[in-house]
Formats: C-alpha cells, structure tokens, sequence
C-alpha cells in the first residue's frame, strides 16, 4: 500500500504568513497610490475652476461676477445667478475626493477632512483653500494650499 503525501501542518503554516505578508505589502502600496490619485484629482478640479473664474473675469472684467459665496465652491453652484455656472455646468460636483461636508477652513484644513472652499473674491484676485494628502511633484508636499489666479501657493 502505497502512503499518500500530503502537506505538513509546517509547510501550511508557512504558506500562509509568507501569503499575509505579500497581501500587507501590496494594501499599503495601493493605499498611498489612492491618496496619490485623489491629490491628482484635487489639482485637476482646481486647474478647471481656476480656468472658469479667469474666463468670468475676461468676460465680466471681475472675479466678483461669479457671485459665489465664501464657503465650499459646490455651495456656489446654488447660487442661480453666477456667472461660474456658464463656464463650469458640473460646479455642484467639484467638491473634495474624499466627500468632506466641512469648508476649508485654517483650523481644519490639516486634517485632510475639508472641502475646497473659497477665502476671498475680489475684483481681480480670488483664493480657494484647499489640502493635499501626499502632495505630487508639481506643487509640493502634503499640506494646505491656497489656489490663486496667479496659481498654487503652500500656506
């Protein structure tokens, strides 16, 4: 009679705190590539909304035209007679990756729970604070920023 091989309890063991290690690299990797991906959605959304306040300056000679109040910049979308809505239909969906309901402000903005949100509209500046989880290349490190109509700028 011929003996059956099979596995030992040893070799089981092994396998499977050589397959939890491998599975604990590769979620750690894939979770700082998630934050990396939501910064680069961040700096898109802003680059189109610093696009659409420049085009209702051009337009209407003055940030100000766009009426938005100086709270999160989706709030503005409720506000039926900006001037940023010709330019930006989506506006009521440029809001944070991470869907925060609080508005940027300097208390919370390190605590990477806050929605882009507008500081100051004048005639010819505006600034929208906002934070990055990571930072990317282009701007800088993890922080607060604050998008201008002259660009990005670490608070």
């Amino acid at each position: 009679m011929k003996k059956a091989k099979a596995f030992t309890l040893l070799e089981i063991i092994l396998v499977c705190a050589a397959l939890g290690i491998v599975l604990t690299v590769v979620s750690l990797l894939l979770f700082g590539k998630q934050a990396e991906l939501r910064d680069a959605k961040r700096l898109s959304d802003l680059k189109a909304l610093r696009d659409a306040m420049q085009l209702v300056k051009n337009e209407k000679g003055t940030f100000e035209a766009t009426r938005c109040p100086l709270i999160s910049v989706s709030a503005c979308a409720k506000e039926g007679s900006s001037e940023l809505l010709k330019y930006m239909t989506d506006l009521s969906s440029i809001k944070d990756p991470k869907n925060s309901t609080q508005p940027c402000t300097m208390q919370n903005c390190e605590n990477d729970v806050c929605d882009y949100s507008f500081v100051s509209i004048l005639p010819n500046e505006f600034q929208i604070l906002f934070h990055l989880e990571k930072g990317v290349a282009e701007i800088g490190d993890r922080g607060c920023y604050l998008l201008t109509e002259k660009g990005f700028k670490k608070l």
